[in-house]
């Protein structure tokens, strides 16, 4: 379960985000990047650990 500083939260808030500037015309691309972050960090079994993903993609 997504807690509220999980890596969860923060990819299903950028999802909107990104879906709302596709729909208003703009191009997300800094969304549409960290979007891609977030997802690879579920995807490496971290969604509701923020840092340990963190520290995984970055370091």
């Amino acid at each position: 379960m997504a807690k509220d500083s999980a890596i969860d939260v923060h990819h299903s808030a950028m999802e909107s985000i990104v879906t709302s500037m596709k729909e208003s015309g703009m191009k997300p691309a800094l969304g549409a990047y960290l979007l891609r972050l977030l997802g690879d960090s579920q995807k490496l079994g971290d969604g509701d650990k923020e840092i340990t993903a963190m520290m995984k993609l970055f370091g």
